[in-house]
């Protein structure tokens, strides 16, 4: 007879802010991702989270150059329409989703092979220890660590290909021509392009006059090579344990380049990883952690934006010019009329970039039991440094047209650019670092059937730019935080939880700076009734609630919304009989007294269920009010003499609500041989109920009461066809 452990997935535990709880006893609403599900080749882990947890609105966008390609990222939706809509990072105990930032913060290189957990933290129940950093929710990364034992090496290798989506299917040059031709007579006009031309470009027997490119399929590749690699090492003994991780990832683009000039212009992205925790017992009650994580990123670019290379391909029409001529002879347009758009990535030149980052934390644990049983204290420091260096080697190369052909079949050539003789050269560097220091108490008792629990919290936080291109910005980003928790359970059962946060920020004058968060839920374990003893298929029944606040004190591209700002060097006047300009000094920002803290009102009702240890099912619904939204005043009339001036007040107010849910199912088939299945859904709608802007003279003009960055304007219903569908329709005029 063998005998198995049983694992009573009630008593997991979670990761909950600044601390553990076991899942059966969270009453907010938390969220663990399954780490088999994240061990993919992706560049960013804001990537790899799509899809795999309730909650994650991550929506693509931008270029998709490797590096430069996180996505937009949001917890349950946007809920503010002014600031950050991203959720807060806590990486091992400390905020890092802003440093760094330009490609989506530090936390999207670490290699889902060194996290241990992550959690997402959705309610105000859950957010409220955060205060006013955890309004747009939190999403908690935990790194593994070395478990006593022999050491444990563990190595991985994968390779494979990433392929542009979708592209669009474009007309060739023959179709191009002839609808061309179907405009202009239905305009009128006469035809552009005779059957000759469109014969012979038909024929393809000479494509220098009469081209016929495909631009999107000469530009783009179908797939691109990517690898990633992973080698770590744990281990240690009862005094000490260590965990040692390094890794390699490496992404090429999808232009279709070579290195005719001797440089390789296609993108290429490479990130080097190293990781150290270690744990070590300098008593039997102190243990004090070390993590030291240093993270490498070199990337390579064309000497054109992706935007721009995209637009160019996608508006350049197929029968221009050719991509090239014989013997290496680019082809191109003057100056005024267009680009080739191969030729901008071919010959363009290129740009590096080199991201250094050092990420630290020190962390010392005392347990306290010989004070009182289930007492304990924290001491956390972190030291993070950032750098990015840029080097940019771009220029332009000769460029013709073809004319004619001379009376021996010779093309006959016009320039049509004058290049340069050698790529320009340029540089660029920015950095930042950022301290933090943090103290907890933690207490976690039982006596009988009732368990309790408490926190006491208290951090700094200052962060800083490096090479700011104004006075405000130079000054550290400073904050300061207190949280407390109190939890209670009777036997596991019946559930209450107590949250409070204070958050204080310099973006505020004095007697303003702080803003107090409290929160409050409930939770009501149905299953553990006598009653459900009857019910075998429920092994987890659980309903739940929440209601709290947070808060934001971010302003729209500035600080400081209470201090007057005057600049020098603004428009001025003119004077003299041959007029000499005088710059003029001015205010460009009216100081509001009084501003204040971004409020969020969160409510959270949610059910977990669970069917024969098999089936797990969650639900919630939510709504998140805002008020006070720092806004930039938008119905003062500039003829007061406040045009061009900002003037913030909280005046914004937005309301955001939906509901989340996933399902999920686990069996195993022997004992080596298991299935899971699961799915979540996330729909969240959002409603700008004040923005302070004047009362629009037509509806649809209105920005109150759209959606965040809903396009506005009416709908249009198509052609008319005939003046008898005139005649049906509509007045088209506007009264």
């Amino acid at each position: 007879m063998t005998l198995s452990q049983k694992v009573d997935k009630l008593n997991e535990v979670v990761v909950v802010g600044f601390g553990k709880q076991k899942k059966v006893t969270v009453t907010g609403s938390v969220a663990s991702v399954n780490m088999q599900d994240m061990r993919m080749p992706v560049p960013s882990l804001t990537n790899a989270l799509a899809g795999k947890v309730a909650g994650v609105i991550s929506m693509q966008s931008g270029g998709g150059e490797p590096g430069y390609d996180n996505p937009t990222f949001t917890l349950r939706g946007v809920g503010t329409f002014k600031g950050s809509v991203s959720p807060l990072i806590i990486v091992d105990g400390v905020q890092r989703q802003d440093v760094n930032s330009t490609y989506g913060g530090a936390f999207n290189n670490i290699d889902p092979e060194d996290i241990q957990s992550i959690s997402l933290l959705k309610d105000a129940s859950a957010t409220a220890v955060y205060g006013a950093k955890g309004a747009n929710g939190v999403l908690i990364i935990t790194t593994k660590r070395g478990v006593a034992g022999k050491p444990k090496v563990s190595a991985k290798a994968e390779a494979g290909v990433s392929g542009l989506t979708k592209l669009p299917e474009m007309l060739d040059g023959v179709k191009y021509m002839q609808l061309y031709n179907e405009a202009r007579v239905n305009s009128g006009d006469a035809i552009r392009y005779s059957d000759e031309t469109i014969a012979k470009t038909a024929s393809g027997l000479d494509p220098y006059l009469y081209p016929n490119v495909n631009w999107i399929d000469r530009i783009y590749k179908n797939w691109a090579p990517m690898a990633n690699a992973n080698v770590n090492v744990s281990g240690g003994g009862e005094a000490m344990r260590y965990y040692v991780s390094m890794s390699f990832y490496n992404q090429d683009g999808q232009y279709n380049v070579t290195k005719v000039n001797g440089y390789n212009p296609n993108l290429n992205f490479k990130r080097y990883d190293f990781r150290s925790n270690v744990d070590l017992n300098v008593t039997k009650t102190t243990t004090l952690a070390l993590n030291l994580a240093a993270m490498l990123v070199n990337s390579r670019f064309p000497g054109a934006s992706a935007a721009d290379i995209w637009y160019n391909t996608y508006a350049t029409n197929p029968i221009a010019f050719p991509v090239s001529f014989p013997n290496n002879v680019w082809a191109g347009p003057a100056q005024t009329a267009g680009v080739n758009p191969f030729n901008v990535v071919q010959n363009g030149g290129y740009s590096t970039e080199f991201k250094p980052s050092v990420q630290s934390v020190l962390s010392l644990n005392q347990n306290l039991d010989g004070l009182t049983k289930g007492l304990a204290a924290t001491a956390r420091f972190s030291f993070d440094s950032y750098g990015e260096f840029g080097t940019q080697r771009r220029g332009n190369n000769d460029l013709f047209l073809a004319d004619r052909r001379d009376a021996d079949g010779n093309l006959v050539l016009v320039q049509t650019r004058f290049g340069d003789k050698s790529l320009g050269f340029g540089t660029s560097s920015t950095g930042e670092r950022m301290m933090y220091l943090e103290g907890n108490l933690t207490y976690d008792r039982t006596f009988g059937a009732h368990t309790i629990g408490a926190l006491l919290v208290g951090a700094i936080r200052n962060r800083q730019w490096g090479n700011a291109s104004e006075l405000k910005w130079s000054i550290p980003f400073r904050n300061q935080n207190a949280a407390a928790r109190v939890t209670y359970s009777y036997k596991d059962k019946y559930l209450l939880e107590g949250n409070f946060g204070a958050t204080g920020s310099e973006n505020f004058q004095k007697g303003e700076r702080w803003g107090f968060f409290p929160a409050a839920s409930a939770g009501w374990v149905i299953s553990r009734e006598a009653f459900m003893e009857n019910m075998p298929a429920f092994s987890l029944l659980k309903i739940r609630a929440s209601v709290g606040t947070t808060g934001n004190d971010a302003i729209d591209n500035n600080r400081f919304g209470y201090l007057t700002y005057i600049q020098n060097n603004l428009a001025g006047i003119s004077l003299g009989s041959s007029p000499i300009g005088y710059a003029g000094t001015g205010v460009t920002v009216f100081g509001t007294q009084g501003l204040t803290w971004e409020t969020s009102t969160k409510t959270n009702i949610g059910i977990d269920i669970g069917l024969w240890e098999k089936i797990n099912v969650t639900v919630d619904f939510f709504k998140d009010k805002r008020r006070q939204i720092l806004i930039n005043r938008q119905s003062i009339a500039g003829i007061g003499g406040y045009s061009g001036n900002d003037i913030y007040a909280n005046l914004g107010e937005m309301e955001n609500k939906g509901f989340d849910g996933s399902i999920e199912y686990n069996t195993t088939f022997g004992k080596d041989i298991s299935l899971r299945l699961f799915g979540n859904v996330t729909y969240a709608r959002n409603r700008i109920i004040d923005a302070d802007n004047p009362v629009a003279i037509y509806p649809y003009q209105q920005y109150e009461g759209t959606m965040f960055d809903e396009y506005r304007g009416y709908k249009a219903n198509g052609l008319f066809r005939d003046e008898d569908d005139i005649a049906r329709s509509p007045e088209q005029l506007r009264p």
